[in-house]
């Protein structure tokens, strides 16, 4: 499906599916995601959800709410900044080694998931 969508699609509209898909991905605790998704980002949500399940649902499952409020361009269009309503902002960049659009990392502070 998510081939079939780069091919026809803007580079931020393929770089916000990835966000969205990767923000529902944490909030469902569905961490098979490293095809779209930075190993350690999983990793630090699946640490926490290991550590305590209870703190996870409470501050990830029941608040993150993965509506996209806006996008910042980077310089050129090989990499975006995706925000969201209530959850920390991803950074989608182009993947060279694939050449599909991956999170490479979280912007912390941007969300009050943990508040």
């Amino acid at each position: 499906m998510f081939l079939g969508l780069t091919a026809c699609s803007k580079p931020v509209d393929e770089a916000i599916y990835v966000a969205v898909e990767v923000c529902e991905n944490i909030r469902d605790a569905d961490f098979d995601m490293l095809d779209i998704a930075d190993a350690d980002l999983i990793q630090q949500y699946k640490d926490l959800r290991e550590y305590d399940k209870k703190l996870f649902k409470r501050t990830v499952q029941e608040k993150m709410d993965c509506k996209v409020t806006d996008v910042e361009a980077g310089s050129n269009e090989d990499s975006f900044r995706v925000n969201f309503v209530n959850a920390n902002s991803l950074n989608v960049a182009l993947d060279l080694s694939s050449d599909d659009f991956k999170v490479k990392y979280e912007y912390r502070d941007t969300s009050n998931l943990f508040f």
